[in-house]
């Protein structure tokens, strides 16, 4: 596999658990239980790191082989 193809599909999860939080923020504001508010609120919280992850992991990929692209500082090698 390609760095190109890996690429596209960080990107399709990135999209993916971009619209889950979505979701999740919209049953949050449609719930009238402030503990199941509470809940969803939580699993945002962890989908976020997820998104961050996804996001830089496909930013690297696909700019990897690029002269003068600054890689992302955490998955510099």
């Amino acid at each position: 596999m390609k760095l190109s193809e890996l690429s596209a599909e960080y990107r399709s999860d990135e999209a993916a658990i971009r619209q889950r939080i979505h979701q999740l923020r919209h049953q949050a504001r449609q719930a009238g239980d402030p503990k199941t508010q509470l809940a969803l609120q939580h699993r945002i919280l962890r989908l976020q790191p997820l998104l961050r992850q996804a996001r830089a992991l496909a930013d690297l990929t696909e700019h990897y082989y690029d002269r003068g692209w600054r890689h992302h500082d955490h998955y510099r090698f």
